[in-house]
């Protein structure tokens, strides 16, 4: 940073691999020195190289904010987000559930380019905090949670139902009786044919599943994984496949490993631990990127094909002091790097998603809300802050990519509380 509080960024060469994503020299700002960083850093080696002079030049902060129009959504955490796109849906952005007001409704939907809300028509549920939901394409699945009783859901039960809402016909239906037990902190990801749920908390910490497949209405159990049971992990869908990573099981422990499951095969294999343990940390999958410069040279390809691309995770408890940077985990070549930390404190629930080519930070909390955040292009390999937002921090916020811009909905703190706002690149 200069002295005038400008970000910096050096000039770095980027060096390709062999597959579709480009892989980067990455800086790291750290006590003031710029350091350069060859590649990614494959974990159980030192990471540690000798720093060269580079050339500094100012970055500008990226893209700009927008205010939203004023809605029924409020204040609330423990709620779900999506862009409802493609040929079975409508382009909006709906956000549903959550500790929202008594008097709120349960969910709404936001056509972001013409500035309008509407109310969701009711669901065949009762009101829940941290619960898991999807869009498949054509509909948008919900389930599990726990019953919204009291602040943050406390004193409620595990719910073990769903119901799917599809926005052509404005309408909701109930999914049958899932054949696993109620849960709360769970995940649950699209693959492109099923819905699968896996993990979470309800009569003790879980590691079983089950895969809804909505041309059949019909769920499968799924083979229970071969790790520790948990909640509050990160989970994603690559290439049709579940990664599993971290959470929090009994004791309060933080898990640093994690599994990938294979659908078609029912079959899971463990992956090789991270270098940290986190819960509540914030994935994404980038599909057009390979993370990998050095590190194993084994592929897990021991069921199913090899996956082209990685998970992305960053942030979550316990929040440390040290710069946190990035982890990417690599399924074709079974390993774990370390990618650049972002210009942020470390923090926990912060909002983030994945744009067409770069990773959005924002938000989140320490000791307080905090308003700052960050996006990171891995083309290029560099941080850009985001400036200033209009409404202030937020915690718990979700953030959606619409193909445009990214919406960030709900959460609490910052000025407005119930405002939403979106960001779009340059």
């Amino acid at each position: 940073m200069t002295d005038d509080g400008a970000w910096e960024q050096q000039t770095v060469r980027a060096r390709r691999g062999s597959r579709r994503g480009a892989l980067v020299a990455l800086g790291l700002v750290a006590a003031g020195a710029l350091w350069v960083w060859a590649g990614s850093t494959p974990f159980g080696e030192s990471g540690v190289r000798s720093p060269e002079p580079v050339e500094r030049t100012p970055v500008e902060p990226a893209g700009e904010w927008r205010e939203l129009p004023d809605g029924p959504v409020g204040p609330r955490t423990g709620a779900t987000a999506a862009v409802l796109d493609g040929d079975g849906g409508t382009g909006e952005a709906v956000i549903w559930g959550g500790t929202a007001a008594p008097s709120a409704p349960l969910g709404a939907a936001l056509d972001a380019d013409a500035g309008r809300w509407r109310e969701l028509p009711e669901a065949p549920l009762e009101p829940r905090v941290h619960h898991a939901a999807v869009w498949t394409g054509e509909e948008f699945l919900v389930w599990g949670g726990r019953a919204r009783h009291g602040p943050g859901g406390a004193g409620g039960r595990e719910l073990g139902d769903g119901a799917a809402y599809d926005p052509i016909d404005d309408a909701w239906r109930p999914l049958p009786r899932a054949p696993i037990p109620g849960r709360v902190h769970h995940r649950m990801v699209w693959t492109g044919s099923e819905a699968i749920v896996w993990g979470g908390r309800g009569e003790g910490f879980r590691a079983d599943g089950a895969a809804y497949d909505p041309a059949r209405d019909a769920w499968r159990t799924i083979r229970d994984a071969p790790i520790e049971a948990r909640a509050r992990h990160a989970a994603v869908a690559g290439d049709g496949e579940l990664l599993v990573w971290g959470g929090e099981g009994e004791g309060g422990q933080r898990f640093a490993g994690g599994a990938r499951y294979f659908p078609r095969l029912d079959t899971w294999s463990v992956t090789p631990p991270a270098d940290t343990g986190r819960a509540d940390a914030t994935a994404v999958w980038n599909a057009g990127a390979s993370a990998a410069a050095g590190g194993s040279e084994t592929s897990d390809t021991s069921a199913g094909s090899p996956v082209g691309g990685q998970m992305i995770v960053w942030g979550g408890v316990p929040i440390g002091d040290e710069p946190d940077p990035l982890r990417a985990y690599d399924p074709m070549r079974a390993s774990w790097h370390r990618l650049t930390a972002p210009p942020l404190a470390p923090r926990s629930d912060h909002a983030a998603t994945w744009t067409d080519d770069a990773l959005f930070i924002w938000g989140g909390r320490t000791s307080r809300p905090l308003e700052d955040g960050a996006v990171w292009d891995h083309a290029q390999g560099f941080w850009r802050p985001l400036p200033p937002p209009p409404l202030g921090g937020r915690v718990g916020a979700n953030a959606v990519w619409t193909g445009e811009e990214v919406l960030v909905l709900g959460g609490f703190g910052g000025e407005r509380p119930g405002r939403s706002m979106a960001w779009r690149p340059d």
